[in-house]
């Protein structure tokens, strides 16, 4: 299963469900490359201006599919009985600066508490994207 990150407002704000989409890059195309097929979801295409060369992109993430919300974490010890701390969900006055918070990039799905479905999935060019 695949994860997903966010900064923590941002986290906040998708678990209560008051975030619903995100924005994500793709960083294989050159920006002056013509998109063709805009809103396709499974494929997209891009062509070079003037050499007719094309660029099939998939995307990260497909409709339908659950993924988890990465968060940093803290195994406290490796017993039975202990649960895992999340960062996110302690208040500021509560963090610990002893706690040696574990990056979320590197959150294994067992440890996962938040799941999403992907419900749609849309390639637009950023100068194209209005509000």
């Amino acid at each position: 299963m695949k994860g997903i990150c966010f900064t923590e407002d941002m986290f906040k704000l998708v678990i209560t469900g008051e975030k619903t989409q995100t924005r994500r890059i793709i960083k294989d195309v050159p920006g002056y490359w013509d998109l063709i097929g805009k809103g396709i979801t499974q494929l997209t295409a891009f062509i070079k201006p003037g050499t007719g060369e094309m660029l099939n992109v998939y995307p990260r993430y497909f409709p339908g599919e659950i993924v988890y919300l990465k968060e940093p974490f803290f195994i406290p010890l490796p017993f039975p009985g202990f649960d895992i701390i999340y960062k996110y969900t302690l208040s500021r006055a509560n963090l610990e600066s002893s706690y040696k918070w574990k990056n979320k990039l590197f959150m294994p799905e067992k440890y996962a508490r938040y799941f999403i479905l992907i419900k749609r999935v849309r390639v637009e060019k950023l100068c194209d994207i209005s509000g």
